[in-house]
């Protein structure tokens, strides 16, 4: 009985988990392709190194500002594609959709055109968007189904080498996040930016991890192990450095935070604007 009961709530868990992901495709699909363009100001302006010169300096508005601009546009299309009555659930899917297409736009920045460097260097921009997907979202796994829907987008777009298992790599960090950062977080605490760099590496590594399973399973052994170590240290370093950019982008949304509040916030408590979404 008890083991019937648990596999009817994982099924009901992994239903919900499908439907969440499959509208925020849906409106993230839907929102890259608007007719209407992109908003101004969506395109990047400005290159990788440009962006982190300026997060260095605690300038972190290039970076909070594309995710807010990418949150209203997904909330008009989650307005025609979740039902008004629920919510929760049309907050959670403006909220993944939003910053998920944030992040297409961060790997749509270049260094050198068509040329690899220092493979997961963008980690130092995409850490801080899982680790805000987890706070601003009311359900347990927000990173995670951000990271999965930025995945879906990314392959559905032709990204990566390995097809359909390169989303791995996306939901991996997000997964880590919404097991982590409720924790560093709860009760409104804030930790300082060692432990957010000990955090980002952390996240990093299990990113590297997923791609160098998939690696394992597509290349020869020799292959992927002769690029392990060089990997892990290189992931590991820009995932060090994301952790300085998380506090302050954090303290941008401060004033949203679902997660890692004290009290937490009721539906009442949310701003205006998210309340009254769908």
């Amino acid at each position: 009985m008890v083991a019937a009961v648990a596999a009817v709530a994982a099924a009901a868990v992994v239903a919900v988990a499908v439907v969440v992901v499959a509208v925020a495709v849906a409106v993230a699909v839907a929102a890259a392709a608007d007719g209407r363009g992109a908003a101004p100001g969506d395109a990047p302006t400005e290159g990788f190194w440009a962006s982190v010169k300026r997060l260095s300096r605690g300038d972190v508005g290039v970076l909070t500002r594309r995710v807010e601009r990418q949150i209203e546009r997904a909330k008009e299309h989650t307005a025609r594609q979740v039902d008004p009555a629920d919510r929760a659930l049309a907050y959670d899917v403006a909220v993944i959709t939003g910053v998920g297409l944030a992040m297409l736009s961060v790997k749509a920045l270049r260094i050198l055109p068509a040329i690899p460097f220092a493979p997961g260097h963008k980690l130092v921009l995409l850490t801080p968007l899982y680790v805000v997907a987890s706070l601003l979202t009311r359900g347990r796994f927000g990173a995670t189904w951000t990271g999965t829907t930025m995945g879906v987008v990314a392959f559905l777009t032709g990204d990566g080498r390995y097809g359909v298992f390169e989303v791995l790599k996306h939901v991996v960090p997000g997964l880590l996040c919404d097991l982590l950062v409720p924790v560093l977080t709860r009760g409104g605490r804030r930790p300082g930016r060692l432990m957010w760099a000990i955090t980002s590496g952390f996240i990093a590594l299990g990113r590297y991890a997923a791609i160098f399973a998939v690696t394992l399973s597509a290349q020869p052994p020799a292959m992927a192990f002769a690029f392990l170590l060089p990997g892990l240290a290189i992931h590991a370093g820009f995932g060090v450095l994301a952790g300085f950019v998380v506090p302050p982008v954090i303290a941008a949304f401060e004033g949203s935070l679902v997660k890692g509040t004290s009290p937490p916030p009721t539906a009442k408590d949310l701003p205006h604007e998210q309340a009254d979404i769908g």
